[in-house]
This record gives C-alpha cells, structure tokens and sequence, in this order.
C-alpha cells in the first residue's frame, strides 16, 4: 500500500503539472483538452498504474525475504520490481521539471511584454519637455501617469520573483525529496548484484528503509502547503468558510437575540402608549364633570345669596 500510494501521489503531483501547463501555455484549448470527464479517467489511471505496482509482490513476483521475516520493499521485490519503480517515479520528475521550466519562461515572457508596453506608453504620453506652455500633463487619482507607470512596474517585479519562487519550491521539492531514494534504490540493485557478501551494502539498504523513505514520504506533507496554500482561492476559502464560520454564527446568533429583544422591547412600549391613553381618555370626563359642578356652585350661592 505504501508504494501504491507513493506512486498515485508522484503521479498526481504531475497531473496537476500538465493542468498548469496547458492553462498557461494553450489557455484557449484548456477546455477543450481536458475537460471533467478527462480529469477523471486521468486520476482513475494513476490509481490504477499504483495498485498494480504496489501489488505485484502479492500477486507472485517478489524477491527472497527469508521465511517472511523481511518486509522492506527492496527485499521484497524483485531487481526488476525496484528498477521498474524507479523509472515510473522518475519519469514524472523529468516531466514535471521540463513543464514547469517552460511555464516559467511563459510566465516571464509576459511580464517582460507587459513592461515592454508600460514603458513605451509612458514614453509617448509624457512629454518630452515639461516647461513648454503648451503641454498638458494628466493626473490620475493625485499621480501623474509618469508616476503610475513606475508604480505599475514597481508592482510587477514582485510578480516575477513570486513566478519563480513558486516553480523552485514545486520542482525543487520534488526533486529534494524523492531523487535520493530512487537514485540509492538503483544503487542498491547494482551493488547487491556485484556483492558477494550480504553486508556489502548494508549501509545503502538502511539508508533506503528509513531515512531516505521518510525523506520522500514528507513530499506528501509539503505538497498542500505549496500548490493548495499558496492558491488565493484556497486561502480565501479557508479563511471565510471553515475559520471564520463559527464567528459568523456566532454573529447571527447574536443578532437574532437583539432583534428578539428590540420586538419585545417595542411590544412592551407599545401596550404602555395603549394603557396611558386609555387611563387619560378615561380620566377626561370626571374632570368634566368636577369642572362643571365646581362652576354650578357659586351661581346657586349667588341665587340664594340674591333671593334673601
């Protein structure tokens, strides 16, 4: 299973390579080169080719291991088995190498036409001699276009140094990786062949079960922190969709109990507005009537006052 999945991995790693080549180098028939359907087969195969690799041993073709006792895949397998292996996962390192070189002149290329353009468009509007009256200079946004065309390629240099950072840390960590162990592995073929004693290379096959096999198996970890980390989708992705979720809910959460409490709050208003202006509408007409009675009052004394 580890050298199935070893070799799906290398094998996808140069999948993703061709992906990028044809979306930079032939972005008009990307769509029509590979396709969904495409795409799919593609990693099917990969899987495929690693399966039927990683179980060859099983299936019969397998070297001496001694009753059993040894489980290293170069005494597993067979001479033939080892050298095999190591083809198919160099081949997809050559290829990648080759891909990402020409990808990298592309990328290059453009940016030195895009520079080529900038500094002749800044070379036919910026005149020639600024003190001349009948000259006109243009400001864009607090900035004359002079000024923005250093800013354009000020910002542009960054590009191409990020363009071939990027292609030395996939080639290069492919190739730092997994070449030692395919290279000792060959090595180790050559030597047990010619070795007439079986510690003669006893140091190369330790090298090879451990620290080599670690070596290419870290390839596996640092392959989603440069082609998944440093894509601006992904990042984006991550950051809105699984880091920040819980805040978001959070943030609903809250605001529906504010809103729950704002309704509450002004139903309560509401039925205090309704209470008084029933409590005044009642209260209105006793005052009427102790207005009235009150007024009624010095008249009669008056009447009686007068009748006597």
């Amino acid at each position: 299973m580890i050298v199935s999945s070893t070799l799906a991995s290398i094998w996808s790693v140069l999948l993703i390579g061709i992906d990028r080549f044809f979306y930079i180098v032939h972005a008009l028939k990307y769509q029509q080169l590979l396709n969904p359907c495409r795409a799919r087969w593609l990693i099917l195969c990969t899987w495929i080719l690693g399966l039927t690799i990683g179980f060859m041993p099983a299936m019969g073709w397998k070297g001496w291991t001694n009753g059993g006792k040894y489980c290293w895949f170069i005494r597993l397998a067979p001479h033939g088995l080892v050298l095999l292996t190591g083809a198919l996962g160099c081949l997809p390192i050559i290829i990648i190498t080759v891909l990402y070189m020409i990808i990298l002149y592309q990328a290059l290329h453009k940016i030195m036409q895009l520079q080529k353009c900038d500094h002749e468009a800044s070379i036919r509007h910026i005149p020639k001699d600024d003190n001349n009256p009948n000259t006109m200079r243009i400001f864009r946004g607090g900035q004359s276009s002079k000024e923005s065309k250093e800013d354009n390629r000020k910002q542009r240099s960054p590009k191409k140094s990020r363009a071939i950072m990027v292609v030395l840390l996939t080639t290069g960590s492919f190739i730092v990786t997994w070449i030692p162990y395919f290279i000792a592995s060959t090595m180790y073929v050559f030597c047990e062949k010619k070795a007439t004693n079986e510690n003669t290379c006893k140091s190369l096959r330790l090298a090879i079960a451990s620290p080599l096999a670690i070596l290419g198996f870290l390839n596996s970890l640092l392959n989603p922190l440069i082609y998944a980390w440093w894509h601006k989708g992904f990042r984006t992705f991550v950051f809105t969709k699984i880091l920040f979720r819980k805040r978001s809910q959070n943030h609903t959460n809250l605001r529906k109990r504010l809103n729950r409490k704002t309704t509450t709050s002004s139903n309560s208003s509401a039925n205090t507005t309704a209470s008084s202006t029933c409590t005044s509408t009642q209260s209105r007409p006793t005052s009427r009537k102790i207005s009235s009675r009150m007024s009624e009052g010095p008249y009669i004394v008056d009447n009686e006052d007068t009748r006597l």
